[in-house]
């Protein structure tokens, strides 16, 4: 489900998988948003949580997860966006990941 208004967005999504070759269900949802601080600053941020968000197959069981992230971007000019973010994820006992973004846009 998305909503949108006048200076963002916020969007919230459910998923609930069944793994043919394990025979497992999973479920996962995020949420995530972003909103117009100003006319040339837009901030983003989401997460989600659950059991086999990246589908790690060997897991034997569905393990408990999570994903959180957060983004700025800034308008130089008419043409040129700079974004920066970070985020993290973790599902256990297996997978942990840090990340950090750095991006420049053109717009014709």
């Amino acid at each position: 489900m998305s909503w949108y208004f006048s200076h963002g967005d916020i969007e919230a999504r459910g998923y609930s998988v069944r793994n043919q070759t394990t025979g497992q269900h999973s479920s996962t949802g995020l949420l995530s948003a972003s909103l117009d601080v100003s006319s040339r600053v837009r901030i983003g941020a989401g997460g989600a949580s659950g059991s086999r968000i990246f589908d790690v197959a060997a897991l034997a069981r569905n393990e408990p997860g999570w994903v959180a992230f957060g983004n700025v971007r800034v308008g130089l000019n008419q043409h040129w966006f700079l974004t920066v973010g970070a985020g993290g994820a973790h599902e256990d006992p297996f997978f942990s990941q840090r990340t950090a973004t750095m991006g420049l846009r053109h717009v014709f």
